[in-house]
């Protein structure tokens, strides 16, 4: 029993129905209006690695976002072939069926950590591989306290991703529902970490939906010995493609930075802008259709502040 810390609806887009889900600090249920209670959601599915044309090789580390996996059985799939594991007392197992995807004991996945290594032939083919994982969490995956209340928006991309309800805390990595499955996909802001399925964006102050984007909101960046917080920033997505954050290369993903030394507090829309609150200042985040600089702050005012 721990504090409720978010409660809001996953839109069926297809369907035009809501279900209501709720978060506490620690996990994240659904609520059965025919049942009356309210179901736990354990299950994830997620892209974790896209196979290109070239040599057999190894992905090196998969950070899936999810730890605590075991005992739940493991599947992995490129489509065609599929490789499974059901975790033992073990902490770490290895998948041992020969298949396109992986050469037999190479491909492994830590039940405790939630890092997977997969090992697949050389592919020579045209169309990229796609790989995923479905497993279960018998662990916790939300860790914020009491003043990490989460902020939810919904979006249904273009690029043929389903209707997903984004959710952060500010504390654990940007989690997406489909209706059935949660998901933390990468966030990568360069082009070789893009590649490489390798997360950036620990996690976000709010996010929103704005121009078709998908926007963090004062984001956290992975790093090392401790994550950088970028008090005064708001990063956004390619246009339609939730997943690209990549910012240093035009014509994908971006980052801008509000001249202002207050830290970014909260946002809203106005009519069809964002208004920033800051410490001491407020900012509207407008719209410029311009392809290389498609945002900019502009001043409101500094006579007032947000807490």
């Amino acid at each position: 029993a721990t504090p409720i810390m978010g409660i809001n609806f996953w839109h069926n887009d297809d369907l035009n129905t809501d279900t209501m889900v709720v978060c506490d600090q620690k996990r994240m249920c659904t609520y059965d209006s025919a049942t009356k209670l309210f179901d736990p959601v354990c299950d994830f599915q997620q892209i974790i690695y896209i196979v290109n044309d070239g040599a057999a090789t190894t992905t090196g580390a998969l950070t899936l976002g999810f730890t605590n996996l075991a005992p739940y059985s493991i599947s992995i799939t490129d489509g065609t072939n599929t490789i499974t594991d059901i975790p033992t007392t073990s902490t770490a197992g290895t998948f041992t069926v020969t298949a396109t995807l992986n050469a037999a004991n190479t491909s492994t996945v830590n039940y405790s950590t939630g890092v997977v290594t997969i090992t697949y032939a050389a592919y020579g083919g045209a169309v990229p591989i796609t790989i995923s994982i479905t497993a279960k969490v018998q662990g916790d995956y939300f860790t914020g306290g009491d003043t990490n209340f989460f902020n939810y928006t919904h979006w249904r991309a273009a690029d043929g991703t389903p209707s997903y309800l984004y959710m952060t805390n500010n504390k654990d990595r940007v989690t997406t529902f489909d209706g059935t499955y949660l998901s933390r996909i990468p966030y990568s802001i360069t082009l070789a970490n893009y590649n490489a399925f390798t997360n950036d964006i620990a996690t976000a102050l709010d996010v929103m939906v704005y121009k078709n984007r998908i926007l963090f909101i004062r984001p956290t960046l992975v790093s090392s010995p401790s994550n950088i917080i970028e008090s005064q920033v708001i990063r956004w997505s390619a246009t339609f493609l939730p997943r690209n954050f990549i910012a240093n290369i035009v014509n994908n993903g971006g980052t801008l930075e509000c001249p202002t030394g207050d830290w970014l507090q909260s946002t809203t829309f106005l009519r069809d802008v964002i208004v920033c609150f800051f410490q001491n200042t407020t900012w509207l985040f407008r719209f410029t259709g311009n392809t290389v600089s498609p945002f900019r702050f502009d001043k409101l005012h500094d006579s007032s502040s947000s807490t």
